[in-house]
C-alpha cells in the first residue's frame, strides 16, 4: 500500500454529494469485480456522518494503474477532481476500513416471513426492538446487481497501530487489510 489516487467531489447544483459518492462507488465496484483481484482498498478521510466528498483508492502502482486504465470513473469527470497515482506519504497511520452490517434488515424480516420462521405480529415487534440499534456509520447507497434491491453498505472505520497486509473485496473494503491514513 505504497501508492494512492485521489477522487474529491466538486459541488454540483444538480446532485447532492452523497448522490455523486453513490455513482462513483457503484463504478468503482464493478471496476474492481470485474479487475478481481483485490488489490486495491479505499478510505474516506473526511468522513463524519456521510462519507464526504473524497474517495482515496490504496493499493501498489501497478494495481492503481490497472483500474485506471479501465477508465471506470467515465462518465465522472465532470463531477470529480481526480489526481494522479502518488507515493503515500511517510507519516501515514494505517486504518481498517471495513463493512458493517446490521444484524436485521427489512429484506431479512421479509424473507423470514416468507419462509415462515415469523408471523407478522412477531417480526413487527422484533422490527421495533431492532430499530434503536441501527448503525450510525456513514454508508452509501447502491443497488445489487443480482436482485437489482437497493441497499446500505455502511462503512466503518478504524484506527490500527500498524499495517496489515491482505486483500480487499470488490467494494475495496477489508476486515483484516488495512490502508494509509493521512
Amino acid at each position: 500500500m505504497d501508492y494512492y489516487q485521489q477522487f474529491t467531489l466538486l459541488p454540483d447544483p444538480e446532485f447532492a454529494p452523497t448522490a455523486l459518492m453513490n455513482a462513483l462507488i457503484a463504478k468503482l465496484h464493478r471496476a474492481l469485480h470485474d479487475l478481481g483481484n483485490g488489490e486495491v482498498g479505499v478510505s474516506f478521510p473526511e468522513a463524519t456522518k456521510t462519507l464526504g466528498p473524497i474517495l482515496r483508492l490504496h493499493g501498489n502502482h501497478d494495481a492503481l494503474k490497472r483500474l485506471n486504465d479501465a477508465v471506470w470513473y467515465k462518465g465522472m469527470r465532470d463531477h470529480c477532481e481526480i489526481s494522479s497515482i502518488s507515493s503515500v506519504p511517510e507519516v501515514a497511520q494505517w486504518r481498517l476500513v471495513r463493512r458493517r452490517q446490521p444484524t436485521l434488515t427489512s429484506a431479512k424480516l421479509r424473507r423470514n416471513i416468507k419462509r415462515g420462521s415469523y408471523d407478522e405480529a412477531q417480526a413487527q415487534a422484533l422490527w421495533e426492538k431492532s430499530k434503536s440499534k441501527h448503525l450510525k456509520e456513514p454508508f452509501v447507497q447502491l443497488k445489487s446487481r443480482s436482485t437489482g434491491e437497493p441497499f446500505r453498505l455502511f462503512i466503518e472505520q478504524i484506527s490500527c497501530d500498524e499495517s496489515v497486509q491482505g486483500s480487499f473485496n470488490r467494494y475495496g473494503l477489508s476486515d483484516q487489510a488495512t490502508v494509509p491514513w493521512f
